[in-house]
């Protein structure tokens, strides 16, 4: 599968090696060069992640990543409001359906917005704050 990942923080390394580890093609998106550190320096600029230093909310780095082709896009910058923008332009002007669209929020009424638009949408706090619970249980 074709994947972009745009926000190369903790989460989005994470997303990005995971996705690599099971064989599929990574664009890995960040506007601060030193973001791609976390990533693997063997799985660097091969066949696996494709490094693209650029502004993700930027229509000529959007177009640059041939979103059309996509499988799969993940938006986990560190703003809430910025990824659903993202999500928003990429879906409309490319006409990319919501459901090959995940953005990572913190905000629970962010959530709901953007799962009321049809995104796919995975909130970090909650997940860490359900597996903390499941171990004290």
């Amino acid at each position: 599968m074709r994947i972009h990942v745009i926000g190369i923080g903790d989460t989005g390394a994470k997303i990005t090696q995971e996705m690599c580890s099971a064989g599929h093609t990574v664009n890995a998106v960040d506007v601060w060069k030193n973001s791609f550190e976390k990533l693997p320096p063997e799985l660097v600029d091969t066949k696996y992640i494709n490094i693209i230093h650029g502004d993700g909310n930027k229509k000529e780095t959007i177009n640059l990543l041939n979103v059309t082709t996509s499988d799969l896009i993940f938006i986990c910058t560190r703003n809430d409001s910025l990824n659903g923008i993202i999500a928003q332009k990429i879906s409309t002007i490319h006409n990319i359906p919501e459901k090959n669209i995940t953005i990572l929020v913190k905000d629970i009424y962010i959530e709901n917005l953007y799962r009321s638009l049809g995104f796919l949408v995975f909130n970090k706090i909650d997940s860490v704050s359900n597996q903390i619970i499941k171990l004290i249980k």
